[in-house]
């Protein structure tokens, strides 16, 4: 397996992906440009795990200069295991440590058993002191 940065050539394969794993949180928004503009913004904090040369793992995250937050995760079932999504998460880490970002935030479909498992088990907790709102703006 290798880990290695998201490029933006890497867009087709990763929407792919995002789109055959349930809760990975794909959305209308996610399109090329947006995607382009977020690696910009982030440029070493989205990763891709291959195996054989294939894509097969996903994490993209981004921060403000404080807190990180995880937006996107995906590993296709075959490769499905918490040893790549732990090498993902690892990775993100290190870069995240590299810009003196300490905190790291997900937020997880409320019926997505599997993520609250995973990231529960690599020490995230859980908040039940937060509501989350969501605005789509016109442009």
């Amino acid at each position: 397996m290798e880990i290695s940065v998201i490029r933006a050539q890497d867009y087709s394969v990763i929407y792919d992906i995002l789109s055959q794993v349930s809760h990975s949180g794909i959305r209308v928004e996610d399109d090329y440009d947006g995607f382009e503009r977020f690696l910009l913004r982030n440029p070493n904090s989205n990763f891709v795990a291959r195996v054989d040369n294939r894509i097969v793992g996903i994490l993209i995250a981004g921060h403000d200069g404080r807190r990180g937050h995880i937006y996107h995760t995906a590993v296709l079932d075959p490769n499905r295991s918490r040893t790549i999504g732990k090498a993902l998460l690892d990775a993100l880490y290190e870069a995240f440590a590299k810009e003196s970002v300490r905190k790291v935030g997900v937020l997880v479909d409320v019926d997505n058993d599997a993520g609250h498992d995973f990231f529960t088990a690599h020490g995230f907790l859980r908040r039940d002191d937060l509501d989350y709102f969501d605005h789509i703006a016109e442009l």
